[in-house]
């Protein structure tokens, strides 16, 4: 769900205001990636017919690719200590194609760790960039209008971007000044609208006299490249995705 609007919403709708009962993937991992998971996670739970592995042959890789990713589902659906520690221990030496993979598998055992020990259902909710602390990762791109922004003023962006975000309790992780464009990677908190720090930016940046767009780019789907933001700008599909323009 790259919409942060719809997302922010949909959240609400499950929960209420209760952002606490949910839990985060908290690594990037690409869509595909987490959409192949959930995909053999239902193959996989709901087959009665299972090869027989061991904690040795995982972590010696022994196993094919396939197998490992089949046997981090199986050991992920349960709340075991034991099998945790074992996905905790595989995902520090994974290989880079099963990285990922093992990733997921660590994140959602700890899911269900936690609620076991909670004794309280939660919501996972995983995303492109991840998120933690309650709160998800988002890259944000301001857009300058069509004169263009002088180096002074981009630096103007940045520097209200790191004084107003924390008043939303949003962290900024990461400001990169392109040609064009101004980039932000942050932390926004989920019961908050991301457009709200955002907007205070755009606001703050005019009131000043800088030459911003009042629209922007915000995604927790990937980060984008100078030509993929281009390409966003002009309505063109990145990846068979379609990310508008707030």
């Amino acid at each position: 769900m790259d919409n942060p609007d719809e997302l922010f919403n949909h959240i609400k709708s499950i929960l209420g205001e209760s952002p606490e009962s949910m839990r985060i993937l908290e690594d990037s991992i690409s869509i595909d990636v987490q959409m192949e998971y959930y995909k053999m996670v239902s193959k996989v739970r709901g087959s009665e017919v299972l090869k027989d592995y061991n904690s040795d042959d995982l972590l010696s890789n022994k196993l094919t690719i396939d197998e490992a990713k089949e046997y981090l589902i199986r050991l992920a659906g349960t709340d075991n200590v034991e099998n945790y520690r074992l996905i905790e221990q595989y995902a520090s030496i994974a290989s880079p194609d099963l990285k990922d993979w093992a990733l997921m598998a660590l994140n959602e055992s700890r899911f269900h760790m936690v609620s076991s020990l909670s004794e309280e259902d939660g919501v996972f909710i995983s995303t492109g960039l991840g998120g933690k602390s309650g709160k998800l990762r988002y890259f944000i791109v301001f857009v300058p209008n069509s004169d263009g922004l002088s180096p002074e003023q981009k630096q103007l962006v940045v520097d209200e971007v790191n004084f107003l975000f924390p008043r939303y309790s949003s962290e900024v992780e990461i400001t990169e000044i392109l040609d064009d464009f101004i980039c932000v990677t942050a932390l926004i908190p989920m019961n908050i609208a991301v457009n709200e720090p955002i907007n205070a930016v755009i606001d703050e940046c005019l009131s000043l006299g800088c030459s911003l767009n009042d629209g922007y780019i915000v995604t927790n789907v990937k980060t984008l490249s100078e030509n993929e933001i281009i390409k966003v700008l002009n309505h063109e599909p990145i990846d068979g995705m379609n990310f508008d323009e707030q």
